[in-house]
């Protein structure tokens, strides 16, 4: 049994490469499941994210060929293959915020354990139970490390790039494109800055529309570029495939300054709308990271080296299980030809 999987993400791939390979949540889900009934796989979870796309799966089939095949275009020569201990260590320690592109992400938890979930039954006990050990680690590292750190997230550092370019927000007007998650992230941290937020809904589900902070100004979102153009910055975060701010309408109502942020992926802004007089376009490969210090990354590093041995530890029993059955069987057979031995004395053999 091999545990395999091959991946790209902010490291090792450009914004237009990484969007190549990004699935909406019901291509992910078709993915894996078509990936279960290929041959040497026995097992398949998909991780996507605004920063990278793995493919993980449990057998001997090549996890880098079922995604390229998938998607019709061979993966760069940076994508990482990564096999049992390696794959198995990286995966706690991104679920413990290490490898994401702001340190110490709070969101990587909530998408490790999502990847999981929406696999459904692709995901079997290997990869389930690899998947849980990542998911406790992180949460560890978050209570015992970020929990005693600002807020960190995708969405919050925009906010701060934000700041960065426009300096106070205090009474600027912000045009948040996108009510799920991220959006709503975005949202309460542009409010705590002080900022007037409003907020496209162009498909509410209560599941969303529970995040959504109660003081947003809420419009349809074929009124975006009407809002747009008495905006200060917009910030596009919604899981659409397809751009949902172009260039061209963009110029016909912008009459002022604008700072535009993209924090989806696939990207929401046309990169075309940078070359608009007075437009700044910032998407994620230039977000930026505040870096955690010495002690908090050495802290994380324990917890996942820790979670992974823990894992490694139980992936040796689960695979001697079967020489312990088959040892206990045969002294069960040896026992049972001796003659004479009572019920308690069989009872006191099989606890030694």
């Amino acid at each position: 049994m091999h545990i395999r999987m091959v991946g790209i993400d902010h490291q090792n791939a450009d914004i237009a490469t990484r969007e190549a390979f990004s699935f909406t949540a019901q291509e992910a889900q078709c993915f894996v499941a078509g990936c279960r009934g290929e041959p040497g796989v026995e097992e398949a979870v998909l991780l996507t994210t605004c920063s990278r796309t793995e493919l993980w799966t449990v057998g001997e089939a090549s996890a880098r060929e079922l995604l390229q095949r998938h998607k019709g275009i061979p993966l760069p020569d940076t994508a990482v293959s990564r096999e049992d201990t390696d794959a198995i260590a990286h995966l706690h320690r991104l679920a413990c915020g290490l490898c994401s592109q702001v340190s110490g992400d709070e969101q990587i938890i909530t998408q490790v354990r999502e990847a999981a979930e929406q696999a459904g039954s692709a995901c079997g006990q290997v990869l389930g139970q690899l998947f849980r050990s990542a998911v406790t680690a992180g949460k560890q590292a978050r209570a015992q490390v970020g929990a005693l750190r600002l807020p960190r997230s995708v969405a919050a550092q925009a906010v701060r790039k934000a700041v960065e370019v426009l300096g106070d927000l205090r009474g600027k007007r912000a045009l948040v494109v996108g009510s799920g998650t991220m959006g709503s992230l975005a949202a309460s941290h542009l409010l705590q800055r002080g900022a007037a937020v409003i907020m496209t809904r162009r498909q509410y589900h209560k599941a969303t529309a529970d995040q959504v902070p109660p003081q947003v100004e809420r419009i349809g979102y074929d009124d975006r570029y009407q809002a747009i153009g008495q905006c200060h910055l917009a910030i596009g975060a919604t899981s659409s495939p397809h751009i949902v701010l172009q260039a061209e309408p963009l110029r016909r109502v912008l009459t002022h300054p604008l700072l535009l942020l993209d924090i989806a992926l696939p990207r929401d802004i046309e990169p075309e709308a940078a070359d608009i007089p007075g437009v700044t376009l910032i998407d994620l490969d230039h977000i930026g990271s505040p870096t955690l210090d010495a002690g908090a990354l050495e802290a994380m590093e324990r917890i996942a080296g820790q979670h992974t041995q823990d894992f490694l530890d139980s992936l040796e029993l689960r695979e001697t299980l079967p020489s312990i059955e088959a040892v206990r069987g045969f002294a069960r057979q040896r026992m049972e030809a001796v003659p004479g031995l009572t019920g308690q004395q069989r009872r006191d053999v099989e606890a030694r």
